[in-house]
């Protein structure tokens, strides 16, 4: 396992892999949201999928791949408590949609499983797969039938003592929203230093929230096969926490510098929460500018609460904001090769920052 990932090259490789069967296509990006309307992009691939998944009338069977920019301001709440959560991340995905009876599951789960044990080189002894058993929400009443090929296709790859099966709403991913997709799902966990970690899941949507008690199957489907990119460079950069990637670590560091006090182990927490917001924050202005876009009241409220933290958290370390320079330096090193004109926008994330 290598200390520091060439992410250019490794995304790459992740499209080469799939491209042939899933041609790859432009991100939305973080202020296009078909989720979570006014707000931030939580996911990846659902401004393509969502409409048609409402619609009525059979779609034809097609196939795409996505590296999205995602924002999830629930996930905001777990910032500096959780060695795996992040408000901004990036999520690989490929996707197989169409009319229902059309989808088989079979051939991009065995991709699935080719990429992460072939490709990515990772140990199928490292593995659990959570696979829905029983859930009950509004009028619907889902059993280990529903998700009976799944499971048997999964087992096969891994083995049943790799495949478990869960209760509840664990393995249900159905936004309360009218109008938002959802379905079933399979949960993939990686063991890390002897625990798992999430890094990445299959989706069935096949349902459509219309309101209270109206769940409705769709006539139209999707498979979705996701990785968190940052999930996925802990388990290859081998690392407890995903704020000790190659791609966060350099931004924790000026920190730490700054702190110079041999404490840094003590505020930890804080640490990784000014990581956190300040790529997030980085990545809201960037696309607004580059868009010369207005934010919704909602992004705009979000914005304004990961603004507050960042400089209540520099507070609290005792660090002077004037690190906002130094840190947006390194974020846009980071990312330049994937993301050419970052620094064209220095200025901008800056002004919003020092406002």
């Amino acid at each position: 396992m290598s200390n520091k990932t060439n992410i250019k090259e490794f995304v790459e490789n992740l499209f080469g892999f799939v491209r042939d069967e899933y041609p790859q296509i432009e991100p939305a990006g973080l202020l296009q949201s078909r989720i979570a309307y006014g707000k931030y992009n939580p996911s990846a691939g659902h401004h393509i999928i969502d409409p048609i998944l409402q619609d009525e009338k059979p779609h034809q069977v097609k196939k795409f791949s996505i590296l999205e920019r995602c924002l999830r301001e629930a996930d905001s709440s777990r910032i500096g408590l959780s060695n795996r959560h992040l408000s901004f991340f990036e999520m690989f995905v490929y996707t197989y949609y169409g009319e229902n009876s059309k989808l088989l599951i079979e051939q991009p789960t065995k991709i699935f499983y080719e990429l992460l044990i072939n490709k990515l080189g990772l140990n199928k002894d490292k593995f659990l797969i959570t696979i829905l058993k029983e859930c009950k929400i509004e009028n619907l009443h889902l059993t280990e039938k529903d998700t009976e090929r799944e499971y048997e296709i999964w087992s096969k790859l891994f083995g049943k003592d790799k495949v478990k099966r869960t209760k509840g709403r664990r393995n249900l991913f159905l936004a309360r929203l009218p109008g938002a997709a959802g379905g079933t799902g399979v949960e993939i966990y990686y063991r890390i230093n002897g625990k798992y970690v999430e890094i990445g899941s299959q989706l069935h949507y096949h349902y459509i929230f219309n309101g209270p008690n109206n769940i409705i199957k769709t006539t139209n489907g999707n498979f979705g096969n996701g990785l968190g990119l940052e999930r996925l460079l802990m388990v290859l950069e081998n690392k407890s926490s995903v704020y000790d990637i190659s791609l966060i670590k350099p931004i924790k560091d000026i920190l730490i510098k700054s702190l110079n006090d041999g404490t840094e182990q003590l505020y930890d927490d804080n640490i990784n929460l000014t990581a956190d917001h300040i790529r997030a924050i980085t990545f809201v202005i960037w696309e607004k500018e580059r868009q010369n876009t207005k934010l919704t009241n909602s992004q705009e409220k979000i914005l304004r609460k990961f603004k507050k933290n960042l400089d209540s958290s520099l507070a609290y370390l005792g660090i002077d904001t004037k690190i906002y320079a130094d840190l947006i330096d390194v974020i846009i090193d980071l990312y330049k090769d994937r993301f050419a004109d970052l620094p064209r926008y220095k200025d901008k994330i800056l002004e919003y920052l020092n406002s």
